[in-house]
């Protein structure tokens, strides 16, 4: 009987569809898009301008950017601009503990205004441990506490994508012996990341992500560096997949 049961589950489990079901690595020849424009207007003579980034719902934009404290530690911050005016920046992150400057990736930001959502991902060096952590809103004003995306000492550059209730965040995993982009999804607005997966090759150097979301409907983008070409040069890569 127990032979049969496990059997039975070991059937059950290869019969499960994967989390997403992805195309193949292709390489488009197109030059990737231009990356995020800074915005230059919040109210904060502590920000890194070149940290900046936003995202637009309906009418409203929303920024996220780090604020350098005088240690040159940094607070990951936040405001929404309703009309062209700039509402006084809120802290989502105080927890830096390191001496980065304005040294330090981006965070990224998506956002539903019409649903009050904002979620933010960035790499952040606390006490406790750094990695890639997320943070969000359900009023487009205050911040849940943040939970870890990955541990990891490795700086890592981050994207987000939102819709409706799903998220998937693109990152350079922060443990990877080399730059590779791996992907973390939720289905419950951010509460819970459900599933986390490699989507670049782990043979070669990937950096740069940028995720795409609409629906079920993913495309993750990404920077791969030629490693046979002693010029450094890099390639665009790309993947989709659908998001059972």
């Amino acid at each position: 009987m127990r032979a049969r049961l496990l059997a039975i589950a070991i059937v059950a489990t290869a019969c499960e569809k994967p989390v997403v079901a992805w195309s193949d690595i292709s390489y488009p020849s197109q030059p990737p898009a231009a990356a995020p424009v800074p915005v230059t207007q919040v109210a904060d003579g502590n920000a890194c301008t070149a940290t900046i980034r936003q995202g637009v719902s309906g009418a409203d934009t929303v920024a996220a950017w780090w604020s350098i404290r005088s240690d040159s530690s940094s607070v990951l911050m936040f405001s929404r601009s309703t009309g062209g005016e700039w509402a006084v920046p809120t802290a989502v992150d105080t927890t830096d503990a390191s001496h980065r400057g304005c040294s330090r990736p981006a965070p990224a930001i998506a956002a539903d205004l019409s649903a009050g959502y904002v979620h933010i991902v960035y790499f952040l060096e606390p006490t406790s441990g750094a990695g890639v952590f997320f943070a969000h809103s359900m009023d487009a004003t205050g911040f849940h506490d943040p939970v870890s995306i990955a541990f990891g000492k490795r700086a890592s550059e981050v994207s987000i994508a939102s819709s409706g209730d799903r998220i998937a965040v693109a990152y350079e995993e922060p443990n990877a012996e080399r730059g590779q982009i791996w992907l973390a999804l939720s289905g419950t607005m951010g509460h819970i990341f459900e599933s986390r997966m490699p989507v670049s090759s782990g043979n070669e150097i990937a950096g740069s992500p940028r995720v795409f979301l609409d629906g079920t409907k993913l495309e993750v983008t990404w920077t791969e560096r030629l490693q046979a070409d002693s010029s450094g040069r890099s390639r665009l890569a790309t993947r989709t997949g659908t998001w059972n």
